[in-house]
């Protein structure tokens, strides 16, 4: 390989059985340009590295990539989905992670036979899990399942009100798991699975229940 100048950049010639192409010179981090195409510039990894930096030359700044929010399966129902969005990345997580079935393994919006909770005697849970399901929910300290409520501004505005709730379910025979909206935006996978396992980790009491 040989260098040589073009265009005001220094070139590499290589040769392959193919014949010689060219490809652009980069030498300790920067490129070296004509200057009447504007100062050269600094590559990231060598901002600091002030031993051949071209006086003037503009730094690079850094750039954390991810994914966002709109990429995100968790965070983006389809438009057919009338619930929260708290309630859909539970959703996504049970239906297609999980691969729970609706009807078989889980109920959505279901209504919980549950004495003593209000005057109707019963409570309408965000999704109930069947103890004899796929997931296996409850085992033999609660035996009517798991049932699992997203906390929302408006759908949970009371701690305590969750609290004494979540004592009457457990006295019929359910185990009640409350997961943050926050965490269901950042980690909906773990917080599902430490809530069919009976572990709440919200603020509506933090610990193992079953």
């Amino acid at each position: 390989m040989s260098p040589s100048r073009a265009h005001g950049v220094e070139q590499t010639t290589c040769c392959t059985s193919r014949g010689k192409y060219s490809v652009p010179y980069r030498n300790r981090g920067f490129t070296r340009t004509n200057t009447s195409r504007g100062p050269a510039t600094i590559s990231p990894g060598r901002a600091n590295d002030t031993s051949n930096r071209v006086p003037g030359a503009p730094v690079i700044p850094r750039t954390k990539s991810g994914p966002s929010p709109q990429s995100d399966p968790y965070q983006n129902p389809p438009p057919s989905w009338f619930g929260p969005v708290s309630e859909w990345a539970v959703w996504y997580d049970l239906v297609v992670i999980r691969k729970l079935q609706p009807g078989v393994d889980f109920a959505y919006q279901a209504a919980l036979p549950a004495a003593g909770l209000n005057m109707k005697g019963f409570n309408r849970a965000d999704y109930w899990v069947f103890p004899w399901g796929k997931a296996g929910a409850g085992g033999a300290t609660y035996p009517q399942g798991i049932v699992i409520n997203p906390i929302t501004p408006f759908t949970h505005p009371s701690r305590a009100k969750d609290i004494l709730e979540r004592i009457i379910l457990g006295r019929n025979g359910f185990l009640e798991i409350f997961i943050e909206g926050r965490d269901l935006a950042t980690r909906a996978h773990i917080v599902v699975g430490l809530a069919l396992r009976g572990i709440d980790v919200s603020s509506r009491g933090t610990g193992f229940y079953g």
